[in-house]
């Protein structure tokens, strides 16, 4: 989870982390958690849905050669506001 100082780097999502393809589809614990419209900003979109949820897991994108990588949602939120 966001802000925990164990295995953050592990390289690996898990079960109760968000994960997607495609910035659009989120998914959480193998099903469909949340799906962002085209064209919106997918980072405010899932901070929303996360205080909503009052829950912050770490977001992985999988990339098209099946490799995880964590996403920076400060980061994000900044490319979003420039």
């Amino acid at each position: 989870m966001i802000g925990d100082d164990d295995d953050q780097c592990d390289g690996e999502p898990e079960e109760d982390d968000y994960v997607t393809e495609d910035h659009q589809r989120f998914f959480q614990y193998g099903k469909l958690a949340l799906t962002v419209a085209e064209g919106k900003p997918w980072a405010s979109a899932l901070v929303a849905h996360m205080r909503h949820e009052r829950f912050w897991p770490d977001v992985w994108w999988i990339s098209d050669h099946g490799n995880a990588h964590l996403l920076d949602m400060c980061e994000a939120l900044k490319k979003e506001d420039q």
